[in-house]
């Protein structure tokens, strides 16, 4: 099956990159069309609009956006799409934690909240305690 080309774009720029950084990319994406969005106001109240600098701007507005919509879409449809197993906490285990050891894919807090949906828990685990963790299927 082949995956959506944002996806795979983003992917492969942000292999092996924490949640924190892959939302820094995402802000300087956000931030790219932000700034072209000031060039072009710029460009029309100087009233010198030239079409290569709408069509950069359509551009990069539009590849910043389907990328969003592209990476949410994939999460929603992988937490929709995830298999339970159940896990013993062990001492220093935190929710946020197990979410990022076993569905890297998502967003950790998301996952952890889907953890605590499905063993009915308010925030804090404790060692021995079983639980069942999302974990993407084979």
């Amino acid at each position: 099956m082949k995956k959506n080309f944002f996806i795979n774009t983003f992917n492969s720029i942000t292999n092996n990159k924490t949640s924190d950084e892959k939302n820094t990319i995402l802000v300087s994406i956000l931030a790219t069309s932000l700034l072209e969005l000031g060039i072009i106001c710029q460009i029309i109240q100087s009233k010198k609009i030239t079409l290569s600098y709408v069509i950069l701007f359509i551009l990069v507005l539009v590849f910043s956006t389907s990328l969003n919509l592209s990476l949410k879409l994939y999460e929603f449809i992988l937490l929709k799409r995830v298999e339970f197993i159940l896990y013993i906490v062990k001492d220093g285990d935190t929710l946020f934690s197990l979410a990022e050891k076993y569905l890297p894919e998502c967003n950790p807090w998301k996952t952890v909240e889907l953890i605590k949906e499905r063993n009915a828990i308010s925030s804090q685990i404790y060692s021995g305690e079983k639980l069942f963790i999302p974990t993407k299927k084979l």
